[in-house]
Order: C-alpha cells, then structure tokens, then sequence
C-alpha cells in the first residue's frame, strides 16, 4: 500500500513526489561535505527522517562545542528541515492510528518550532 505520512524529504520537496531524488542526492552532498555519510548497507535513503534527525542532533552537538557549527545548522533548519518536516508531521497527525505516534509527532513539531527560534537567521 501507499505510505500515508512518507518519511522521505525528496517526497515533499519533489514535484514528482518520489523518493531517491533531487532532494536525496543535495542531502547527500551537505553531509559530504561536512565529512558525513549515510551507511549504503543500510539501505536508507539520506533524507529519510531517521537520517535528517540524526544529522540535526549531530550538528546541534557540534555546535555546542564549536560556533562554526552554527551557521551550517542555521541553514540546515531554515533552508531545509523547516521546508518539509512541517508537512510530513500534519500526514502522520492526520493519519495516526494510535495516541502515541500522535504525540511523537506532536514532540516532533514543538522541537523543530523550537529550533526554528533559537537558531534563526541573524
């Protein structure tokens, strides 16, 4: 069947909406260039949304240590989570089954929103 909340940023952010596009390979290239990549055996696409949250949580680590880091996580929420994520939780709110991925979802939101203000740009 059809995934009702797809978890894959080129799904959003492609006019197409298919997965392992444009958007998929330009991820690839900003972890790249950060000295990052995804592990190809996995089998998971660079922006699938276990990839992305754990490239945010990266760089916001980072960041604590080093300021450089804040500018590139800057633009990483403001010129790419803030373009899809928002989307991808109002399918997961609208199609939820259970309270708990409501709530996961509802966690999502509030910490992006917090992101959002805390690393806006300057």
């Amino acid at each position: 069947g059809k995934l009702l909340a797809a978890p894959f940023a080129s799904v959003y952010l492609e006019d197409d909406a298919l997965v392992m596009g444009k958007a998929t390979l330009e991820i690839r290239e900003f972890m790249a260039a950060l000295g990052l990549s995804v592990n190809q055996e996995s089998n998971i696409p660079d922006d699938h949304i276990s990839c992305v949250l754990e490239l945010t949580t990266l760089l916001l680590a980072n960041t604590r240590q080093t300021s450089p880091y804040r500018s590139t996580l800057t633009q990483y929420i403001n010129n790419y989570l803030t373009k899809w994520v928002p989307l991808y939780i109002e399918k997961i709110k609208t199609h939820a089954q259970t309270t708990t991925l409501y709530t996961v979802a509802d966690i999502l939101f509030y910490w992006l929103d917090e992101l959002k203000r805390e690393y806006q740009y300057e």
